[in-house]
């Protein structure tokens, strides 16, 4: 028995195997889950695990793993795929394959030592650019659902939805935050609209406690004031622990990825110039770019406000380098 109390499963090599490692890391994370103590990407290893490490790695012994059977596991990854994975695909697969490591390892089922190398160098293809919105398209945009979300047609719930869709697009574009778990767990506590900063002036605070990298304070742009008072009217509800973004009876909004794309479709904004299909994270790689293009903002405090790393700020947002000082590179 290990300290899990699960029966070490033997095999010809000895030890266990390494589906059996990846069930029972992925128990443990969906406890975490359960309880509350998980992390929003542990949805996206749960998915890795069980679309593609176990069904690969079903009965393959844990120390029988090495660089020879990972290039079997790249191959049938890309035969199943029909095509060469992106390097962010390839490196999601690794985060996870060096998470089942650790958790091996802790459980003393293979000695770290043991544990292959895992890498993203000279392997997939090189993510495309982000699409966001350019300054005249998101001024169409948010001039656009104006009238949008006051049309009469359809019944309630797709009239109410469209007016909670608009500033929904207004709240995100002006946050950065990122579209789904970490607006809609907000609730209007987490919201300090009138919070005195050290140098004097007041701004907009937001306490993000649902953030995949952990709890993180934004500062809103002040232009989202107006948009805050019309969703207490659009939703009515007003209390401490109600929901920023919810129906009426208080239940989180579905289907809001689906009505962005009508929205854009009904505004000819889906594809970017590109030729590259927008969604709801196309507006917060927009307020990242903005930032970066227009207000000079420090790559550190723009990875810290959006809840991400430099690294990743450098990697999707330095394309515009060159733009953002013609004097170095033109005179």
């Amino acid at each position: 028995m290990d300290e899990m109390g699960f029966a070490v499963e033997p095999t010809k090599m000895g030890g266990i195997s390494f589906g059996e490692v990846c069930k029972r890391y992925a128990i443990q994370l969906q406890k975490d889950l359960s309880q509350g103590l998980g992390k929003p990407i542990h949805k996206t290893y749960l998915n890795v695990i069980s679309k593609w490490l176990i069904p690969y790695f079903k009965k393959v012994p844990i120390k029988a793993i090495d660089d020879e059977i990972i290039d079997g596991y790249e191959r049938h990854r890309r035969n199943k795929l029909e095509k060469e994975p992106s390097k962010t695909t390839i490196n999601t697969h690794n985060v996870v394959f060096r998470a089942v490591f650790d958790f091996a390892a802790k459980k003393k089922y293979v000695n770290r030592s043991e544990i292959p190398v895992f890498t993203v160098k000279n392997k997939g293809i090189p993510s495309k650019r982000r699409p966001d919105f350019s300054r005249d398209e998101y001024r169409h945009l948010y001039r656009y659902m104006r009238k949008w979300a006051g049309r009469e047609k359809g019944n309630w719930i797709t009239k109410y939805k469209r007016k909670l869709m608009r500033e929904y697009v207004l709240f995100v574009a002006n946050t950065g935050m990122r579209p789904g778990t970490e607006p809609m767990n907000l609730t209007w506590n987490c919201i300090e609209e009138d919070w005195l900063a050290p140098n004097g002036k007041t701004y907009i605070r937001i306490w993000v406690n649902k953030g995949k990298r952990g709890e993180r304070r934004v500062i809103a742009r002040r232009n989202i004031k107006r948009s805050l008072g019309r969703l207490r009217e659009v939703t009515r509800r007003t209390e401490p622990d109600d929901k920023v973004f919810c129906m009426p009876d208080g239940s989180e909004p579905k289907d809001m990825s689906a009505l962005f794309t009508r929205l854009l479709i009904d505004a000819e904004l889906l594809y970017d110039r590109g030729g590259n299909r927008r969604t709801l994270y196309s507006l917060r790689h927009m307020y990242a770019t903005f930032r970066l293009a227009f207000r000079n903002v420090d790559y550190r405090r723009l990875a810290k406000q959006m809840g991400t790393s430099v690294m990743m700020i450098e990697k999707h947002y330095a394309h515009d380098e060159a733009e953002r000082y013609p004097d170095e590179f033109g005179i």
